[in-house]
């Protein structure tokens, strides 16, 4: 996951996206939880859709709140957008 994360980091230098791709590489839950609180889903595109794949704190069905919280927060940003609302009916 380094690797791709280190590809990612070429074609997308976001900074808030650094530093999801920071907090998933350091395997951190806790750590993933907090961001997903801090992160504007206005501000940012579609979670789910991050290159190189799915990171995990945006990912369904685990039941962890944080993401369940913020994917209701990015869903009405993002009306029309199947993952999220897939992503929100299994949360």
């Amino acid at each position: 996951m380094a690797r791709l994360f280190q590809v990612t980091r070429l074609l997308d230098p976001d900074p808030v996206r650094n530093r999801i791709r920071d907090t998933v590489a350091a395997g951190e839950p806790a750590a993933l939880g907090r961001l997903a609180e801090e992160i504007d889903p206005a501000a940012q595109p579609v979670p789910d859709r991050e290159p190189g794949g799915r990171l995990p704190v945006f990912s369904h069905g685990q039941g962890h709140k944080p993401t369940a919280r913020y994917l209701q927060k990015a869903q009405p940003h993002h009306p029309g957008d199947f993952q999220i609302n897939h992503n929100l009916a299994f949360s």
